[in-house]
C-alpha cells in the first residue's frame, strides 16, 4: 500500500474506535506487533459546600494495564486486539472502596480492496467487565465517567457490541482525504443490582479526514458526526442522546533532531429527546457543555535511542444550559496537565520501552470543585 494513504486509512480508523485504545494500521509489510503499559492515576477532589460553608475531600484513583496486539494474518487481512485490566479506588472519608474490572475486550479484523484504497472491518466487544452495580458502586462510575477528569478507563463494563466500518482514502499530488461510516450495535446489559436491563443505543458515526504537508511539517483535520439511537430500560425506551458533532486539528514540524506539534479537538452535543407521550420531543435546555482540547508536545533525539519528550494539555468543558438552581446544571470545568515521555527503542525500532510522568490541576462545576492529580505509566512495545 502506498505509505501516505495508509497513514490516513489510520487516522480514519482510529478516530471511531469505540473506547477501546485499539490503532488501525493497513500498512503493506508491517509486522506482528505487541504492546502493553501500567498506567496509574491518582486524583484529589475537594467540594465546597458554599451554603453550609464546608469543604470535603475525595481521593480517586485507578490503576490501569491496557494491552494491544497487532497481527498480520494474510495479504490485506490483519486483526486487532485490544483489552484493559483496571483496578479504581474511592475514598469519600467515610470509609472507600475499590472495583476491578476487564474493560470490554475488543477484536477487530480488517479487510482491503482496491488496491488499498478501500478497507472493511468487522469487530466483537465481549462483556466482560463489571456490570450490575450497586449504589457505591454507582458513585464511583459516575466519576469515572465525568468529562472533566481524563481517566484510561472511563467505564466499567457494558453489554456484547458489534463493530462494522467501511472507508477508504485517495491522494492529490500531496493532498490526502478519505473517510469512513462505521455502525456499534450496543448490546443490552443489567447496569444497576435489581434494576431492568439496560439498551444503550446503537451508534452510526461518519468521519472525514485530510492531510496536507508543508514543507518540513503536516496539518491532519478530521470532522466526525455520531448518531445515537433511542436508550431503553427493560421494552421502554427512556432517552435519545443528542447527536455529537466534533473537530479535530493537529500541526506538526519536524526539525531532526527536534519535533514539535499542537493539537485542537472541539466536541460539541445536541441536546438529549425524551418521550412524551407516543413521540420525543428535545429537552428545554442542552444537558452537554462543548468540549475544547488543547495539546502539545515537544520531542528531541537525544541519543540515537533515546528521546524525550514535553507534555502538555488545557481541557476546557463549557457549562451546561439549565439554570444555576437547576438539579441538572453543571458548571464549566478547566483542567491544566503538564509532564514528560522518555522512550528508549533498540534493535532499530524492533522494541521500546517508555516512561511518562504527567501532573494535572484545575477546578470543575464552576469552581465548586478543585481538582489535582498526578500519573505516572510505564511500558514497552515489540515488533516481531
Amino acid at each position: 500500500m502506498n505509505r501516505s494513504v495508509a497513514i490516513l486509512l489510520v487516522s480514519c480508523l482510529a478516530a471511531v474506535i469505540v473506547a477501546t485504545g485499539a490503532r488501525a494500521q493497513i500498512i503493506y509489510g508491517q509486522p506482528t506487533e505487541g504492546e502493553a503499559r501500567l498506567v496509574y492515576q491518582s486524583w484529589k477532589l475537594t467540594y465546597e459546600d458554599d451554603a453550609a460553608s464546608t469543604k470535603y475531600d475525595t481521593s480517586l484513583s485507578q490503576s490501569a494495564f491496557p494491552v494491544y496486539v497487532f497481527l498480520p494474518v494474510a495479504d490485506n487481512w490483519e486483526v486487532h486486539f485490544s483489552a484493559a485490566f483496571s483496578r479504581s479506588c474511592l475514598d469519600g472519608g467515610d470509609g472507600g472502596f475499590s472495583v476491578a474490572t476487564l474493560s470490554s475486550p475488543t477484536i477487530k479484523a480488517y479487510r482491503s480492496f482496491c488496491r488499498d484504497r478501500l478497507f472493511g472491518s468487522l469487530g466483537l466487544v465481549l462483556p466482560l467487565g463489571k456490570t450490575k452495580l450497586d449504589s457505591t458502586q454507582l458513585v464511583l462510575a459516575q466519576l469515572l465517567a465525568g468529562d472533566y477528569l481524563n481517566l484510561p478507563i472511563k467505564q466499567l463494563g457494558g453489554g456484547f457490541g458489534v463493530l462494522m466500518q467501511f472507508g477508504g482514502a485517495e491522494q492529490y499530488e500531496q493532498f490526502i482525504y478519505g473517510g469512513s461510516v462505521s455502525y456499534y450495535y450496543a448490546g443490552t446489559y443489567t447496569f444497576a443490582a435489581g434494576s431492568k436491563e439496560y439498551d444503550p443505543g446503537d451508534e452510526i458515526t461518519l468521519q472525514g479526514s485530510a492531510t496536507a504537508p508543508l514543507g518540513a511539517g503536516r496539518i491532519d483535520l478530521d470532522l466526525g458526526y455520531k448518531y445515537y439511537y433511542t436508550d431503553k430500560l427493560g421494552p421502554i425506551e427512556i432517552l435519545k442522546n443528542g447527536d455529537q458533532f466534533s473537530l479535530s486539528l493537529r500541526g506538526s514540524y519536524d526539525l531532526a533532531p527536534t519535533n514539535a506539534s499542537l493539537g485542537l479537538l472541539y466536541i460539541t452535543r445536541a441536546r438529549n429527546s425524551r418521550p412524551q407521550g407516543e413521540v420525543f420531543n428535545y429537552e428545554e435546555n442542552n444537558s452537554y457543555g462543548a468540549k475544547l482540547v488543547f495539546s502539545g508536545a515537544v520531542s528531541h533525539l537525544v541519543k540515537p535511542d533515546w528521546k524525550a519528550t514535553a507534555l502538555f494539555a488545557y481541557r476546557a468543558l463549557g457549562a451546561n444550559d439549565w439554570k444555576t438552581d437547576h438539579p441538572a446544571y453543571f458548571g464549566s470545568s478547566n483542567l491544566f496537565s503538564i509532564g514528560a515521555d522518555l522512550t528508549f527503542s533498540g534493535n532499530r525500532g524492533r522494541y521500546s520501552l517508555f516512561g511518562r510522568i504527567l501532573f494535572s490541576f484545575g477546578s470543575a462545576d464552576d469552581d465548586a470543585i478543585s481538582i489535582s492529580g498526578n500519573e505516572i505509566s510505564v511500558g514497552g512495545r515489540v515488533k516481531l
